[in-house]
């Protein structure tokens, strides 16, 4: 297990939903202040929105994207909404869908973990080729 594995497991056993875990991942990564308040909103989104509709580590993958943006302006909108329209086109291509139901409730806790990873992986990597500074 490396570091990511580690930080999914760990957040996992604290109830964390995926769209929780990937806004936590970015957050931690790139040492952004915690915001506990926008965690705790965010399990809304879990589990497609709880109807199994948009996967959450899509919804959180937005979100930990646009969690770098340096300012409000429209040119900064601009450039985050082509990375994230690449990585839902990647996840979807990837997986096949981006909603949640998809998958099996008894195959989530095998699947989810690497989905996960291999999904926060892919979002470095798209940030890099957009060269976005993790920690600026």
């Amino acid at each position: 297990m490396d570091e990511i594995d580690l930080m999914i497991a760990d957040l996992a056993n604290e109830n964390k939903n995926c769209t929780q875990i990937m806004y936590k991942l970015m957050q931690e990564i790139t040492q952004k202040e915690d915001n506990k308040e926008l965690t705790k909103v965010l399990y809304s989104l879990g589990g497609g929105i709880h109807s199994g509709k948009m996967c959450g580590i899509v919804t959180g993958g937005a979100i930990a994207i646009n969690l770098l943006a340096k300012d409000d302006s429209p040119e900064e909108h601009q450039k985050f909404k082509e990375i994230i329209k690449e990585f839902v086109e990647w996840f979807e291509n990837t997986y096949g869908s981006v909603e949640c139901k998809i998958l099996d409730p008894e195959e989530k806790r095998e699947v989810c973990p690497v989905m996960l990873k291999e999904s926060f992986l892919k979002i470095l990597s798209l940030l890099e080729e957009n060269n976005i500074d993790l920690y600026e």
